[in-house]
């Protein structure tokens, strides 16, 4: 069969992402074009007589912004230097059915490229419900190129597009007889108005009735932003509940399979006792920490799919324009910060879209203290162990903390090492759609295997390293006690730097898991899990030994029950009570660390560090590719910064009674230290050009997303 090579080309919102789902499936890499961190999405399928490569290009509306890079989006950077580029043998024009007119910009100077090219009509469906009705084939004689009519959504005229593809590839592309240079807009314009009257229904061209009343609710000044608050809410309450529910099938599952089966099967060979614990506590306990996070993640990111696809985040940025212009940034930027609820990765990540690189900078350094789901499951435990009935109150504090670090370190920017004003945007709203199954799925398990592979090879190393560094001495000797190991031995040097935060001398477990929740915060639960059972007193006697199918039978039935509580009335309200199993700790591993914490609020003074200090490694990853490791370190020292002094705040605030003379040592020093790095950063001056790098074919920019 031929190879070919396509690209799929159009303006935002067309149809793209699920045009390339649905001729790709699950046949498809991710990695990053050569010399920038934009994403690249490749994927392959076949027609009848070829085998196709095809490339999800971002969107863009003109081809001519290539020449105004200072007020564009890498994304569209890379989008115009690749077209142009030529190396595409077949260049795919997603147009929007349902708004023709708009579409043709972008389509004629594609055009006017030479280049072997289809004009999709995607959203076909969606035209003929407005009333709008197109003449594919005068269409295709206008721009003298093949015009498919589909709906990607439904699959609608796939098969027409498959054999365009195959016609165009073994064809030569018809030249126009134009310069681009000396085309000027009043005759594009023109060209364009006389397609639209050649091939359009105007009379037809109606607004969709759907839309209207819908913006008319969603966009209202007054409802507007209580609307948006609800379904925030409703995202969460269905995210936290039922995934909570879901959780015991891939908890206890876990547990028996990676941990036990293992130490069974390491028993049964007859394996030393070392490297027993090694595979099972290390390697499988890394396993059985990833998994259980699986049903939450996985609900969080379907439902951001469903707000994205539905059309309605675009909604949510612009309600929340104002507030976010109050910080110098556009409303489209609080959408990367609504994901970072999901996980602070696609946060950091989605700040790409914005066009200007003060915005893209201040974005991706408040996305981390935006709670994330894998920090849910730390306050779950501590809510069960420390805050009872008061727990969701409390949880919810924690959030709302986030969100008040992020707007302050979006405001210190703004008159620090960043100052400006936000870039006046146009920002295009998307008909309503009803998300399309199929795609919603795709998208989720995308996103969803992302994590798990990302997060899980972190955990596991996380507790391999626990596992090696609390069974050895610091004399290189098998440890009788972990208190014997090296592992407690380090933590204890640390541990009195976390005083003035509630942490006491001789809890150096809580050390610990800060140190590993700087690697992922998914580890923080399981750390202290490893190491509060390992005390003495508590070694918990072994439970008998059961079969794998009644493991997963009683994890059935109670997931079932569970699945009946979330969904009661009664846990609309308090929807972080579903999740208090997430990275379930022992009741004897609880008891130590209700001892060694001491009270709820030296527990509370612990998750606000936890919140607002260094994000994982892979957030840190992300912010080294997305803006340079001067911008991570900082992200770093700034997140480090804010977690001490607000940990320290509410710690010493609530015992000042108690010691009044510390107490006000402690905030003073906090409060004297936040104003002198204010103040250092007035007079510091960070800058970071982004530099395009050119598409190279062949060109390899090491994302191992090809494997190599």
């Amino acid at each position: 069969m031929k190879s070919i090579n396509a690209v799929l080309a159009g303006n935002p919102n067309a149809g793209k992402t699920t045009l390339f789902n649905l001729l790709t499936g699950l046949r498809q890499r991710t990695g990053n074009w050569p010399g920038v961190t934009v994403e690249r999405k490749q994927g392959t399928f076949a027609t009848g007589q070829s085998s196709v490569t095809l490339i999800d290009l971002p969107g863009i509306y003109s081809l001519e912004t290539v020449h105004a890079e200072d007020g564009m989006s890498a994304d569209e950077r890379v989008t115009c230097s690749y077209v142009m580029s030529g190396q595409a043998d077949v260049l795919i024009n997603v147009v929007d059915a349902s708004s023709l007119e708009k579409s043709l910009w972008l389509t004629l100077q594609l055009r006017e490229l030479n280049l072997p090219m289809i004009v999709v009509l995607n959203m076909a469906d969606v035209a003929r419900k407005c009333g709008i009705t197109l003449d594919a084939d005068t269409l295709a004689a206008q721009l003298g190129c093949p015009v498919v009519s589909m709906s990607a959504s439904t699959a609608e005229g796939l098969p027409d597009l498959l054999a365009a593809i195959d016609r165009v590839a073994a064809a030569p592309a018809a030249a126009l007889l134009v310069n681009r240079a000396e085309v000027s807009h009043e005759a594009r314009l023109a060209r364009i108005n006389a397609i639209c009257e050649a091939t359009c229904d105007q009379a037809s061209h109606t607004a969709h009735r759907l839309t209207q009343l819908l913006d008319n609710l969603f966009l209202n000044r007054w409802l507007g932003f209580p609307l948006f608050l609800g379904v925030m809410y409703l995202m969460f309450y269905l995210s936290i509940n039922i995934g909570g529910a879901l959780q015991p099938v891939f908890d206890k599952g876990s547990t028996a399979l990676f941990i036990d089966g293992t130490a069974q099967l390491c028993a049964t060979l007859h394996l030393p006792g070392w490297l027993t614990s090694f595979l099972a506590q290390g390697i499988g306990g890394g396993i059985a920490t990833v998994l259980p996070l699986v049903p939450q993640l996985a609900l969080m990111f379907f439902f951001l799919t469903v707000l994205e696809e539905s059309g309605y985040m675009a909604r949510a940025a612009f309600v929340v324009d104002r507030l976010m212009r109050w910080l110098g940034l556009p409303g489209k930027s609080f959408v990367p910060l609504i994901v970072g609820f999901g996980c602070n990765v696609p946060a950091v990540m989605g700040a790409r879209t914005l066009e200007t690189e003060r915005e893209r900078l201040v974005t991706m350094l408040m996305a981390p203290f935006m709670s994330c789901g894998a920090r849910l499951a730390i306050f779950a435990v501590f809510s069960t162990a420390f805050f009872g009935n008061a727990g969701a109150g409390l949880i919810f504090t924690l959030y709302l903390l986030g969100i008040v670090a992020a707007v302050f370190t979006g405001l210190v920017l703004k008159h620090t090492l960043l100052k400006g004003a936000s870039s006046r945007v146009i920002m295009e709203l998307p008909l309503w759609h009803v998300p399309v199954m199929r795609s919603l799925l795709l998208q989720t398990w995308f996103r969803l295997h992302a994590f798990v592979i990302r997060a899980g090879a972190v955990i596991v190393a996380a507790c391999v390293i626990i596992s090696l560094l609390s069974g050895l001495t610091a004399k290189g000797e098998i440890a009788q006690r972990v208190d014997d190991s090296v592992l407690a031995s380090a933590s204890r040097y640390l541990t009195p730097l976390f005083t003035p935060m509630g942490v006491r001398a001789d809890n150096w477990q809580a050390t610990v898991g800060l140190v590993t929740g700087a690697m992922a915060k998914e580890s923080v639960v399981g750390t202290l899990n490893a190491l509060y059972l390992a005390e003495p007193q508590n070694a918990p006697e072994a439970a008998p030994a059961q079969s794998l199918s009644a493991v997963f039978a009683g994890a059935l039935d109670e997931t079932w029950q569970n699945l009946k509580e979330a969904l009661s009335p009664q846990t609309l309200f308090n929807p972080v009570e579903a999740s208090k199993g997430d990275g379930e700790m022992s009741q004897g591993a609880v008891g130590v660390m209700q001892t060694m914490f001491g009270s709820s609020l030296a527990a509370y003074s612990y998750l606000v560090f936890v919140l607002l200090y260094v994000p994982c490694a892979s957030v840190m990853g992300a912010l080294a590719k997305e803006a340079g490791r001067q911008w991570m370190w900082f992200a770093l020292i700034w997140g480090t910064i804010v977690a001490y002094g607000a940990a320290t705040l509410v710690y010493q605030t609530g015992t000042f009674t108690q010691h009044p003379v510390f107490s006000l040592i402690c905030i003073a020093g906090v409060i004297a230290a936040g104003v002198a790095a204010v103040t250092l950063l007035r007079q510091l001056r960070f800058t970071r050009q982004p530099a395009l790098q050119p598409v190279k074919e062949g060109g390899c920019g090491g994302c191992k997303g090809c494997g190599h």
